[in-house]
Order: C-alpha cells, then sequence, then structure tokens
C-alpha cells in the first residue's frame, strides 16, 4: 500500500507537467520582517538574481531608500508617498503593470492588493495579501474575513490569477482552493515556512502559512524553498507558465 501510494503520487505530479506551456513567469515572495537587520545586504542580493515578480511583505518605511536602484529598470507597486506601502506590502516588477487596485476592508488596516500584468498575449493577475496572525479572537476574525473576501474575488476573476503572500493559515485551510497541485505547498514534502526558530525551519519546529495558490488556467512549473537572512520566513521562488488552450 505505501508502495502504490507513493507511485499514484508521483503520476499526479508527473501529469501536472503534461500540458503544453506558454508565457514562462518567475516570482520570488518573501515576508521580510519589519525588524531584518540584514534586509539591505538581501535586497542587495535578490537585485542581482533573476525574477519577474518580486513581493515583498513586512516592508519598513524606513528602507524605503534601499528601492531606488530598482526605479530605473522595474515597476514598483508601494513605493510612492501616496501608495506607501499598504499592509507593509511593496511588488517590483519586470512587467508593466497594466492595473492596480488597492482593496479596502478596513482602511489602512485590513485589505489586499491586486495588480495585473501583461505577459505575451495573455493578461495575469496577482493578488497579494498578508491577513493579521490569529493570536486571539479579534485577529483570528480580521484574518478569516480577509480570506475569504480573497475567495471571492479569485472565484469572479475573468483572467488567470495566482496568490502570494503571508497568509497566516494552513495549506488545508478551507479558504483555499484545494486542488493538487495548485498550490507551492504541494510541491515540497513536508512543508513549512516559518518558526520562531528561523535557523531550524522544518515540519517540527515550523508552520506552512506562506503561500502561491494558482488558478487552473496556470502551471506550477518549479517551486524552491530558501533561507532569507534576518527573516523568520523562508523564501519563496518558483515559476509559473500559462497552459495552452
Amino acid at each position: 500500500m505505501i508502495t502504490l501510494s507513493a507511485l499514484l503520487l508521483h503520476l499526479n505530479v508527473m501529469s501536472s507537467f503534461s500540458t503544453p506551456l506558454k508565457s514562462d513567469l518567475q516570482v520570488i515572495q518573501i515576508n521580510a520582517s519589519y525588524k531584518n537587520p540584514d534586509f539591505a545586504g538581501q535586497l542587495e542580493r535578490l537585485h542581482q538574481q533573476r525574477w519577474d515578480i518580486l513581493v515583498l511583505q513586512e516592508f519598513s518605511d524606513q528602507n524605503r531608500a534601499l528601492l531606488e536602484p530598482f526605479l530605473n529598470n522595474y515597476e514598483l507597486y508601494g513605493y510612492e508617498e501616496v501608495e506607501g506601502a499598504p499592509y507593509g506590502i511593496i511588488v517590483i516588477s519586470r512587467i508593466t503593470i497594466h492595473n492596480r487596485q488597492l482593496v479596502q476592508l478596513d482602511g489602512d488596516r485590513l485589505g489586499y492588493i491586486k495588480l495585473t500584468f501583461l505577459i505575451d498575449d495573455d493578461f495575469i493577475t496577482l493578488y497579494t495579501a498578508h491577513p493579521p496572525s490569529p493570536r486571539n479572537e479579534s485577529l483570528w476574525l480580521r484574518r478569516n474575513w480577509l480570506l475569504n473576501e480573497l475567495l471571492i474575488a479569485v472565484q469572479q476573476e475573468h483572467t488567470p490569477w495566482f496568490i502570494a503572500g503571508d497568509l497566516n493559515t494552513v495549506p488545508w485551510s478551507g479558504f483555499f482552493i484545494n486542488e493538487a497541485g495548485n498550490k507551492c505547498a504541494d510541491r515540497a514534502p513536508l512543508y513549512a515556512s516559518w518558526s520562531l526558530f528561523d535557523a531550524h525551519i522544518n515540519i517540527f519546529t515550523g508552520l506552512p502559512i506562506d503561500h502561491c495558490i494558482l488558478s487552473e488556467e496556470l502551471s506550477l512549473v518549479d517551486f524552491k524553498l530558501s533561507k532569507f537572512n534576518g527573516s523568520d520566513h523562508q523564501l519563496l521562488k518558483y515559476n509559473l507558465a500559462v497552459n495552452q488552450n
């Protein structure tokens, strides 16, 4: 039974690569931590890497000047003073951002960001949010409110979409669209992305709370977790592709 189960799981993963793909898109996302002492060095290293979209969460306004190297060759959401890193989120993109929307559920205290990109001939929509950690009943209710609004939004979305962020909930949450293969967590055995002991993030000390979630029009081509110095979260790096019709 164990051998058969492993074989079926292997076949399921292999089948996810059988669909013809186009419009490869490389995404990096990280909860950098507001108090990260090594954020400048980590951002410099990211600046030298190859990616298409970078999602930074828990971005401190004190680090705004560190984004200046990106201004000439990238598009930024959250950098301008009128945007002001809403909910501590900055999105940096090599691809033109065609539509920008800040959805406020409770002013500047709770909401999410919706950005649409044109890649080749395909529009792809990014939803990013950082719900509060459910440390008490009030925060638990606010987290659930935000996750529920995200679920409603993507169910009504007409373009291929993906959600990226520290969602402060687990992959088997009822707020997720739980089809096999449509989450980063499906590609990592014993997945964990956060721990109180950031040097030892694993199944015993960590929780799987940082996520990418994809619509059925997209495929997850590759996925990797890596350490991000100064943060108690892991960095998520993955490639998306639009499925051929």
